[in-house]
């Protein structure tokens, strides 16, 4: 607020000087607005003007500091309707993500390339992939679907179309290996990598096509799919750091394996990263020859989990019986509930060169292997419920229709009533009691095997167990996130969902990393629950009406038996963002009304945030 003098001449030629006091304010088209607060009168009827205008200052400061202590607003009659612009709710919450986002250091990237390639577009690239990031955190959806939501953040002003993006999106895959260069140089630089370790697995995820996409070099293509689906699937190749933070991803044909993806990765990631050597940690669907000896022979380390079952776990099963060598630890009663030993076993392998010549080659590896009592109780409670469903379905012949029971069914050739091989037709079947007595003997074992001759075995189970991080970015993918169902049709445009959904997913494991370093654990989906609510109502004259962050009361840590009440009075989404902004040291914006000139300022103040440099190692 200030003061306004406005002199106006009389026709008596007279002077006459108003004295206002004046609230400036921008609306919700942003112009700049006056308002007059208070006609204080006329300054040349004053026998004192001096004296009055002093008066005027005071009663200015009482006014501002009123203002500042009590906010309030009014309803004009035009704006009383449940659709008015000072009933729309505006997202604020993406200040945080977009402090992150800049901090990958990939906008001048994007913008470089566009101004190379010399569009006469009004469009810029940037902003279509920062609105689809803010999407795919925030409310994930079909590019059409959020492409509705374009007017939905405060301080943003979006002006590309829906065929903008679809024309972006042609453009986008030329760029995606820079742009996940720079991502992970610049994560690199926030959070130094003290390791070697490269955690790899990899993943597929839907599409909305009933049959294979036959164009050339599609990616919907009919495959394994993890979640046992029979639409086309498109494969995901997904490298994390030492310090569980994305590396690289790589998009390829569904009806490709993963397996055959690690080596390129790896190369990729050792050049990108300037890294002399990786250590590669993956499951056991990466253990191949193929592999181990390929990162072998140019100098890199894995640590791999081995199949037991099978011809792939023969090698192992001597070790495993053999009852000495072992490392054991018991509970109370003096029962065994772990135990551990390592070998040093030579592995082989056969090939053909390019010259048509056999070639065999051997190494040594390191194998660790352990028991546990809760993976042995587990893996034959599940057992006993396939063989529940199996002879179930024997007795009511409806064995066809269940896939676990079949697991451990054999076919019958000999009718028992009649003692005659059975016809082709008449399919028949029993439950193999051979194979569940052999897998009998291997439940709770865990084999890895590693290059690492010399890392401690509590090394390699920790690097081992590295991969949860994996399957958890795969499952914040998949339900968070919602990369799946893909909608696209075009390989680009795949491509380009994958870019922008691979930048959404590296935001958050950022921001949920920087939050363990502060000794916060926060899952994903309650970091987006109250991102979601940090909404807010532009009012009249330039005031600001912060909606409620919260909406889910606490449970107690005790039932009370008294009341039968499990729930607290305390606010949990409310207590997640009070946490996220003390443990970031940001101070919480915790009121429902303010000027829009010192929201404004706290967003600044809030963008000077940076993230940590702490590091952790495995």
């Amino acid at each position: 607020m200030f003061i306004k003098k406005t002199a106006k001449k009389r026709a008596d030629g007279k002077i006459r000087t108003s004295v206002l006091i004046i609230h400036k304010f921008r609306d919700s088209s942003n112009k700049v607005r006056d308002k007059v607060v208070k006609s204080c009168g006329v300054l040349e009827d004053q026998p004192d003007q001096e004296a009055f205008l002093k008066s005027v200052e005071n009663e200015l400061i009482q006014l501002e500091k009123k203002e500042n202590e009590e906010i309030t607003f009014r309803i004009r009659k035009e704006d009383n309707y449940n659709n008015s612009p000072i009933n729309k709710d505006y997202y604020y919450g993406h200040n945080l993500l977009e402090i992150v986002l800049d901090t990958l250091k990939i906008k001048k990237v994007i913008d470089d390339y566009q101004d190379s390639l010399n569009l006469n577009v009004k469009y810029r690239f940037w902003d279509i992939i920062q609105f689809f990031t803010f999407e795919r955190i925030l409310d994930p959806d079909s590019k059409r679907a959020s492409y509705q939501h374009l007017n939905n953040y405060f301080g943003k002003k979006y002006t590309f179309s829906l065929s903008d993006v679809y024309r972006c999106f042609t453009y986008l895959p030329d760029i995606f290996d820079l742009v996940q260069k720079t991502m992970s140089k610049s994560i690199g630089e926030i959070f130094p990598r003290n390791g070697s370790f490269v955690f790899y697995d990899g993943t597929n995820y839907f599409t909305t096509i009933d049959f294979n996409d036959l164009a050339e070099g599609a990616l919907r293509k009919k495959g394994v799919s993890k979640e046992h689906r029979l639409d086309p699937i498109v494969g995901v190749a997904v490298f994390l750091d030492c310090n569980g933070l994305p590396l690289d991803i790589e998009i390829y044909p569904g009806n490709e394996s993963e397996s055959g993806k690690l080596i390129g990765g790896v190369g990729r990631i050792k050049k990108a990263n300037n890294m002399k050597r990786v250590i590669a940690v993956a499951d056991k669907g990466l253990n191949n020859s193929s592999n181990i000896f390929h990162l072998y022979n140019q100098g890199d380390g894995f640590i791999f989990s081995q199949i037991l079952r099978g011809k792939k776990g023969n090698n192992y099963l001597p070790y495993i019986e053999k009852s000495s060598g072992w490392a054991e630890k018991k509970n109370e009663k003096g029962e065994v509930y772990y135990k551990e030993k390592d070998v040093i076993h030579t592995i082989q392998r056969l090939y053909k060169n390019d010259n048509g010549e056999y070639i065999k080659e051997e190494m040594d590896v390191k194998a660790l292997l352990y028991w546990n009592l809760e993976d042995q109780q587990m893996a034959r409670q599940k057992r006993n419920e396939k063989i529940a469903k199996l002879k179930k379905g024997i007795a009511n012949r409806t064995i066809e229709m269940g896939r676990d029971a079949r697991e451990y069914a054999k076919r019958v050739a000999i009718d028992p009533t009649t003692k005659k091989k059975l016809d082709k037709t008449d399919i028949q079947y029993e439950v193999d009691y051979e194979k569940i007595e052999r897998e009998e003997k291997l439940d709770g074992y865990t084999c890895i095997i590693t290059s690492e001759l010399e890392m401690e075995n509590t090394k390699i189970r920790e690097a081992y167990h590295g991969l949860l991080e994996v399957e958890a970015t795969f499952r914040i993918s998949k339900t968070d996130l919602e990369f799946r169902p893909i909608y696209h049709y075009k390989k680009e445009s795949i491509i380009s969902h994958f870019m922008i959904c691979y930048i959404a997913i590296t935001v958050l494991r950022l921001l949920q990393y920087q939050l363990k370093l502060s000794g916060v654990d926060m899952s994903v989906e309650r970091l987006q629950r109250f991102l979601k609510r940090m909404t807010l109502k532009e009012l009249e004259e330039g005031k600001i009406l912060l909606n409620q962050i919260g909406g889910a009361l606490k449970y107690k840590n005790k039932l009370d038996e008294e009341k039968d009440t499990v729930l607290s009075n305390e606010d949990e989404i409310l207590d997640d963002a009070k946490r996220v902004f003390e443990a970031y040291k940001i101070d919480f914006l915790d009121k429902i009304g303010i000027n829009i000139g010192d929201f404004k300022t706290y967003i600044k103040e809030l963008k000077k945030f940076k993230l940590g440099v702490e590091t952790w190692n495995i």
